[in-house]
């Protein structure tokens, strides 16, 4: 089995669809997940799993994503 990183990325509600879309449209880069989202919260934060091969491709997804809508990196789910 090959090794996975775990990256969490705290997002609006209303950009989850769209940014999940758009990660998971690069196959095999990255699944994203959403970890007991808080309905209270406008934000949510998403928990992608990475394979560390792709990691420098996820983080330029990442950074294009990031000038169009609000994604701050986290520690984990809980942030």
């Amino acid at each position: 089995m090959s090794e996975k990183t775990d990256i969490f990325l705290k997002v609006y509600k209303e950009d989850v669809a769209f940014i999940t879309t758009i990660i998971e449209a690069f196959e095999g880069i990255a699944a994203v997940r959403t970890p007991n989202p808080d309905p209270k919260s406008p934000k949510t934060v998403l928990h992608c799993i990475v394979s560390p091969d792709c990691m420098e491709q996820f983080n330029l997804i990442v950074r294009d994503l990031s000038k169009e809508h609000t994604i701050e990196r986290v520690a984990s789910a809980t942030a």
